[in-house]
């Protein structure tokens, strides 16, 4: 069964969000802790950079970087807005 993400919202003082990513023998969803002080575009890429740790674990920093900025500049330039 593939597990779902969730999404939880905190005051966080040196970053701007955090993956908690469960372990195959762990029960849960993974959860995506996102900083309440960002908004528009850097709330999507945060979420999405996230969500990149939690699919692809071993995937080195920059190259998690470097994606989560591209896909957030598709989807943003696509119009995406948070409600």
């Amino acid at each position: 069964m593939k597990r779902k993400t969730k999404v939880e919202y905190k005051r966080f003082r040196s970053y701007w969000g955090k993956a908690i990513i469960r372990q195959p023998n762990e029960r849960g969803n993974h959860i995506i802790q996102l900083s309440t002080k960002i908004e528009g575009k850097l709330h999507l890429e945060v979420l999405i950079h996230e969500k990149l740790h939690i699919m692809f674990p071993d995937l080195e920093e920059y190259k998690i970087e470097e994606l989560g900025k591209d896909m957030c500049e598709v989807i943003w330039s696509e119009g995406y807005r948070r409600k």
